[in-house]
């Protein structure tokens, strides 16, 4: 382990981000994930391979600055946690070049990709602290047998939560993608060498100093006011899963995700808008009634749920630079419940509620209208302690079934696809949390107009029967809901 104090200080984590350094260090949380597919003319680059994707993560890396800081002094509250910069990053040290066992299927579900994501988010940062990046970049390519052409991988970036969100995902496989359009472009040779001198550029400021997050007196007395009397606010028939556990058998994240064509996917989003409503809406409906329909309908009518939201559209940069391309930690949340339907509860078409996903979508919008007043990721300001906060959680139920986290469709930058080099599929995914919902549900739309959902849990805290059950009412609920649409129109 290098010697802390001889790294750069930087800037103290904010509350947000201590939240995150704080579930790391306790174990809670390890990483987030955004995964690609690439593809690159075979034809526009002589360059090796790896000296290529070296050298394009120096320039993502330079534009980037908080890739090359880490969240020190993990264990202790604001304002001990600080972030520190590595004077130098061994690019080996955090890329991984892995060839694949089969050839990837575009119309199905990547299992190989299943299989490595599953490995990388029970992994965490606490190895060689200081000596390395609190991410990784896994390369999954082509077997050297195979014959395809133009060149195609798959990037799948792995991050501590308190360097960057999941929209931030999307930010980074742009930047990539740019870099690797400019490096195929260029006549000039490669570098290619695994160390790098990182940038002195100064890291944004965090979210609590970027936005006032205001809060009022009357949401701070009801939150306080539930914080005393949890019981009051939570329905007998509620399901959010098992308690909160501190077992550390019970920390293996489990996680599978599937995928939808792209005539579903297109069909699902204009099914949402003519009933005035979004694909975000409608697919946490789907989850919901997939869910409920796989519970004990004497015992449990309801579930809560979670969704982050994105603070960037509430945030100006002095320097004129776009937030919605800098990589950082922004999200707010809104909380959900979903009620079983009185007439049916089987995942179909039939009796899929279009109120309730219009409700969603209202619910989404009055979120937003607040302007960043009286969110719940302001309130972080007025714990003492994080990490007592969060080992305090252990014993207690959880708030929410799920979180329902949707980063969108990814867009490219213009003029970066214009040599053949561009980014289909992308797959956003996480591990499951020890303290916070039973199990994740992560989307995203790539540039193929694919989405895709993946799902994360711990093994042992829900069932396996229970989640393939979600999971396969979730995707034939989809499926049912756009086969029904277009046998009535």
């Amino acid at each position: 382990m290098a010697d802390h104090q001889t790294l750069e200080k930087l800037r103290h984590c904010g509350h947000l981000e201590v939240f995150s350094t704080s579930r790391h260090h306790l174990g809670f949380y390890k990483n987030v994930g955004c995964t690609a597919y690439y593809t690159i003319p075979t034809s526009s680059t002589s360059k090796p391979f790896e000296s290529l994707i070296y050298d394009a993560l120096r320039i993502v890396i330079a534009r980037h600055p908080i890739l090359s800081a880490i969240p020190l002094n993990e264990d202790k509250p604001h304002p001990e946690a600080y972030f520190a910069r590595l004077p130098t990053i061994d690019l080996r040290s955090c890329i991984q070049f892995v060839e694949r066992k089969t050839e990837f299927d575009p119309e199905a579900a990547d299992e190989e990709l299943n299989a490595l994501l599953a490995q990388q988010h029970n992994l965490d940062y606490h190895d060689a602290v200081g000596t390395k990046p609190f991410w990784r970049l896994v390369i999954l390519r082509p077997s050297s047998s195979s014959s395809s052409s133009p060149m195609s991988f798959t990037a799948s970036w792995i991050f501590h939560h308190a360097l960057a969100d999941g929209e931030s995902g999307l930010v980074f496989q742009r930047t990539l993608l740019s870099a690797l359009q400019t490096l195929i472009t260029t006549t000039a040779p490669p570098n290619g060498s695994p160390l790098i001198r990182s940038p002195t550029t100064p890291l944004l400021p965090p979210l609590g100093s970027l936005h006032p997050l205001p809060l009022s007196i009357p949401f701070i007395a009801l939150q306080l006011f539930y914080s005393i009397f949890p019981s009051l606010a939570r329905a007998r028939t509620l399901w959010t899963g098992p308690r909160i556990t501190a077992d550390p058998t019970l920390r293996t994240t489990r996680l599978t995700h599937i995928v939808f064509s792209p005539l579903t996917t297109q069909a699902l989003v204009r099914l949402s808008r003519s009933h005035a409503t979004t694909l975000t809406a409608t697919v946490q409906c789907l989850i919901a009634q997939s869910l409920l329909s796989n519970l004990d309908g004497a015992t449990h009518d309801r579930v809560a749920m979670d969704g982050p939201l994105s603070m960037r559209r509430f945030i100006t940069l002095a320097d004129g630079k776009n937030i919605g391309d800098e990589i950082g930690c922004f999200p707010s949340t809104y909380v959900f419940e979903h009620h079983r339907p009185k007439h049916n509860s089987n995942s179909n078409s039939k009796s899929f509620d279009w109120a309730e996903a219009q409700a969603v979508r209202a619910k989404i919008t009055a979120e937003i209208a607040k302007n960043g007043r009286n969110t719940k990721s302001a309130l972080l300001r007025w714990v003492s302690s994080i990490p007592k906060w969060l080992e305090e959680e252990v014993g207690k139920e959880r708030s929410e079934a799920f979180e329902f986290s949707n980063i969108g469709l990814y867009k490219p930058v213009p003029g970066t696809e214009d040599d053949g080099c561009r980014i289909g599929r992308v797959v956003f995914s996480q591990c499951a949390p020890v303290a916070g919902a039973a199990f994740e549900v992560s989307a995203a739309t790539g540039g193929d107009g694919c989405l895709t959902l993946a799902f994360s849990w711990l093994d042992g805290v829900l069932e396996e029967r229970l989640m393939q059950a979600v999971i396969e009412g979730t995707r034939k609920g989809v499926e049912d809901l756009v086969a029904n649409e277009s046998t009535t129109t």
